[in-house]
């Protein structure tokens, strides 16, 4: 996910286009609307990682925003709660595999980037409620497709630039998922079998190249390579186009393409409606991809204990409140231990470590490498710290064991959510929140994932830290922004500014007195 952009959730009446950056801080007074934001994320992690009836999982385990009716901003209450991404995919992860199976590697690992937004109304069953999806639109190459649907999953609207797919095909279409990404079945009409090619359609399939190949070219062999078709932008699908039709005379069949600009136009439309549940399955795998690799830490998190019982679990995660910590610590070997030690070390200057004994087990934090105090006898700062570390330490490595099988990191973007992570801790120590997001990507970097930290503060050390690391050239301007969210009198709308540091580490746009409440 490479942006996003909310609209009519809560006070964010339309937050713009955000594009993530490595290093994301969300500030504002309090019920600006960066809490709503940051937990926007969670809120598509729970629902995607949940079999859910609706697309949006309002209430679970990370968040609760109640449901559709208290998560719609209260001066739009009809016009729907709107999430719009920005995703970047493979050519192999939206195009049939014997199509590119000839084509290099190269090819076959282009990135491309589609953009997707789904509306998401409340059901007007009073009894039933609820809430489904309404709208749905998607780009891709220069290619634009809407879709609206009835409460009962039915297409009313299905327009491929202009190319009214419903008349085209004489056909009807249903969406089958509850999940913020459709899938669409259909059915001709007339016709008893669900998802039955229409005759009708390939009539018209071959009709369009008509005066493109060669007139002896038959029936089966224009429907095959129109299968075989890969979608793109025009130029590049004319070479495939020749590639695929050409005998000898590649020039005419290219002169031929180029005389026909409307009716190829229309082929490339006709292309993405047979293409678009593949594109919806790439779409979907991208947001479980996306949801596997999201980690939330809430803004309260569990109070230290002297021991725990021991408990004969592995956990592959750190909870959002850090009340799994031991048992995860306790699935840990003794390479991952080492590991976490000389990342918090290298920041905070103090290690960890588990012991048990009779039963129970006690974390052990300590200065340089022997842990030699209980957590619960450190104070507050340090039980609330700690889940924040371990868990940015997991989000970059995610080596765990299941069932006796090394799971090795995975090349996916891994999103931090943080609420609040200077809670409790003194100011020097705020401030090196600030060093622990730039070790993440340093960490990052050294296994090649890429990673992206979000975090929600009201500290201006951690702020001005992060300035400071810029002037010392530890941390890259352009890898950081700061959201700065400005709700209105009546609490209804939100405006997110955006503040920057130049290169040498002083704030570009940054509300002045902010801090101090001027």
């Amino acid at each position: 996910m490479d942006t996003i952009r909310i609209k009519n959730f809560r006070s964010l009446i339309d937050t713009g286009e955000v594009p993530l950056k490595p290093i994301n801080i969300l500030i504002g007074k309090n019920s600006s609307g960066k809490s709503s934001f940051l937990r926007i994320f969670a809120l598509l992690k729970q629902s995607f990682e949940t079999v859910g009836s609706s697309p949006i999982l309002w209430y679970g385990k990370l968040v609760d925003f109640g449901d559709y009716d208290t998560a719609i901003n209260k001066e739009n209450t009809l016009g729907g709660i709107e999430f719009s991404f920005s995703i970047c995919l493979k050519r192999r992860d939206i195009t049939p595999i014997h199509v590119y199976a000839q084509q290099a590697l190269e090819f076959r690992n282009q990135d491309i980037v589609i953009s997707y937004s789904a509306t998401i109304n409340r059901r007007s069953d009073l009894v039933t409620g609820g809430s489904y999806l309404s709208k749905c639109t998607i780009k891709i190459f220069d290619l634009t497709v809407e879709l609206e649907f009835d409460e009962n999953g039915l297409v009313s609207k299905y327009d491929i630039d202009g190319l009214n797919y419903l008349e085209f095909t004489n056909s009807t279409f249903e969406n089958s998922a509850s999940s913020l990404i459709p899938m669409l079945s259909e059915q001709v009409r007339g016709e008893e079998d669900v998802n039955k090619q229409s005759k009708s359609t390939e009539d018209k399939i071959v009709e369009l190249f008509a005066g493109l190949v060669h007139g002896r070219t038959s029936r089966g062999k224009i429907l095959f390579n129109f299968k075989r078709m890969y979608l793109d932008y025009k130029p590049v699908m004319k070479l495939n186009f020749i590639d695929l039709f050409s005998n000898n005379n590649r020039e005419k069949l290219s002169n031929q393409f180029d005389a026909y600009g409307k009716r190829v136009d229309k082929i490339r439309r006709l292309k993405m409606g047979y293409e678009l549940n593949r594109l919806f399955i790439g779409l979907n795998s991208a947001l479980n991809r996306f949801s596997n690799d999201c980690f939330y830490i809430g803004p309260s998190r569990a109070m230290a204990n002297r021991y725990y019982r021991q408990a004969e679990l592995a956990v592959n995660e750190v909870d959002y409140r850090g009340e799994n910590l031991v048992m995860y610590l306790k699935s840990m070997t003794k390479a991952q231990q080492d590991s976490l030690t000389k990342f918090a070390q290298g920041i905070f200057s103090f290690s960890i470590a588990l012991e048990s004994q009779f039963g129970h087990s006690a974390i052990k934090v300590g200065k340089g490498s022997t842990p030699e105090f209980n957590l619960v006898d450190l104070g507050f700062g340090y039980s609330q710290l700690l889940p924040v570390i371990v868990q940015m330490w997991h989000a970059i490595h995610r080596v765990t064991k299941l069932q006796g099988l090394v799971e090795t990191p995975r090349r996916s973007t891994r999103v931090l959510c943080v609420e609040q992570p200077e809670l409790h801790l003194h100011p020097s120590m705020q401030a090196l929140l600030a060093d622990l997001m730039v070790a993440t990507l340093v960490e990052a970097k050294e296994q090649n994932v890429p990673v992206v930290n979000i975090f929600e503060t009201h500290s201006e050390y951690l702020i001005n830290r992060l300035g400071y690391l810029i002037n010392e050239g530890k941390l890259d301007p352009e890898h950081v922004q700061i959201l700065v969210f400005e709700n209105s009198d009546d609490g209804h709308r939100t405006q997110i500014e955006t503040s920057k540091f130049d290169s040498n580490g002083a704030l570009v746009n940054w509300p002045y007195g902010f801090f101090l409440g001027w």
